[in-house]
């Protein structure tokens, strides 16, 4: 996946984007309790975590996989255990 854009607070920004990783320069200080909004555009096949394919009927078919540390690779997000929220089992 490419990064071709990153738009903080409504304004373009600039930014790297190398090995997996997206370093944004920030328009202003970053404040304690401050509130941000990105946009990003991205465009690519995913790597993993998202097979694309054709059924076997040859139908166009969509499959995700569910591991805690694949989500990374199909949206632009931080995919840690450490910023995991806990879930309720039943």
């Amino acid at each position: 996946m490419v990064v071709s854009e990153v738009v903080a607070d409504g304004k373009p920004v600039r930014f790297v984007h190398h090995d997996d990783r997206l370093h944004v320069d920030l328009p202003r200080p970053s404040e304690a309790g401050a509130a941000w909004s990105f946009a990003l555009s991205y465009r690519g096949t995913p790597a993993t975590g998202l097979q694309i394919g054709n059924n076997r009927y040859g139908d166009r078919g969509f499959f995700s996989n569910d591991w805690p540390d694949l989500a990374r690779k199909l949206l632009a997000t931080i995919d840690h255990p450490s910023m995991k929220s806990r879930a309720a089992m039943q």
